[in-house]
């Protein structure tokens, strides 16, 4: 295994990692951490005498969240297949992002699954959506990204 396959492996655990910690956070510690961008939020726009209702904020905070966690996974999982051993790297652009988003949506709906056990939190379906999208979106940079870099030589 190449130095570069462990460097993109572990960049994948981090990202499962850091959504799999977020997720166990019981409701209270979640919510607090949310508030927190929220207040700063708020006051950032009241500041540009814009107001805002403190509820759809703080949904549009947490969703964010969602999305850009799941981004990030995505964009390390389409990275690492982009040249994946195996001959998996020689293959489709589109069949190695279509595995990519799938590695992706299962973690998804075992990130809300997991939800189940933790202290208030919730199995909610249009996470996995959010989650799924920004799997998607992460997996797509990776691709353009790629396709940039072949263009140039």
């Amino acid at each position: 295994m190449t130095k570069r396959l462990k460097t993109e492996i572990g960049w994948v655990v981090l990202a499962a990692a850091l959504i799999f910690l977020h997720s166990a956070m019981p409701a209270d510690l979640s919510g607090a951490e949310s508030g927190f961008f929220v207040r700063w939020l708020r006051g950032a726009l009241a500041a540009a005498g814009l107001g805002v209702d403190g509820g759809l904020l703080t949904l549009i905070v947490r969703k964010t969240a969602h999305f850009v966690e799941f981004a990030f996974l995505g964009f390390c999982l389409g990275w690492l297949l982009r040249d994946a051993p195996g001959g998996l790297g020689r293959r489709s652009p589109v069949l190695r992002a279509a595995l990519a988003w799938c590695c992706g949506a299962v973690y998804a709906v075992s990130d809300e699954l997991h939800q189940l056990f933790v202290a208030g939190r919730s199995c909610e379906m249009r996470d996995v959506a959010v989650d799924c999208a920004g799997v998607l979106c992460g997996v797509v940079l990776t691709q353009a990204l790629a396709r940039l870099s072949r263009d140039k030589k």
